[in-house]
């Protein structure tokens, strides 16, 4: 009987393995989607990503943090132009239906009366597995250089 205990408990093991494997490959494509759709101005896209409950928490380079609610946040990124985008996801950790993925990235934005910004930077995104489907419900953002990552 204790057998049979122990293999069933490293077959559920060895399955939950290749599902997180398969979660942080789709938290990948996410966060690459997400950088297509600013350079594109695909705010369709975006809304789908990011849940109804999103939030930004993004850290200036002065060390005034802001928290930003997503209708906001939706507001101010359609003003942006994102001339540059790219991102590079460091980390994904899955555990159940939440995720935390760590991305670094530099971006090249432009808003009318307030010029351009040309800024490296690291993310922290949380996210949600709700329906068979990932959204991103929290985002810490911060300067590259602010948190001691040389490029």
């Amino acid at each position: 009987m204790k057998a049979l205990f122990l293999t069933v408990g490293l077959a559920t093991v060895v399955a939950a393995t290749p599902a997180h494997a398969d979660d942080r490959a789709d938290i990948t494509a996410l966060e690459a989607q997400w950088g297509k759709a600013f350079l594109a101005s695909d705010y369709a896209t975006v809304r789908r990503i990011v849940a109804p409950e999103f939030k930004l928490l993004r850290v200036e380079s002065k060390g005034s943090a802001d928290f930003t609610p997503r209708d906001r946040w939706l507001a101010n990124a359609q003003r942006m132009t994102f001339n540059e985008y790219e991102t590079k996801v460091i980390d994904v950790s899955v555990v159940g239906k939440t995720a935390v993925a760590t991305v670094e990235g530099r971006w090249k934005i432009s808003m009318a009366g307030r010029g351009t910004r040309d800024e490296r930077f690291v993310l922290t995104d949380t996210w949600v597995k709700r329906n068979g489907s990932w959204q991103a419900m929290f985002r810490h953002s911060r300067p590259l250089e602010e948190v001691g990552i040389q490029p």
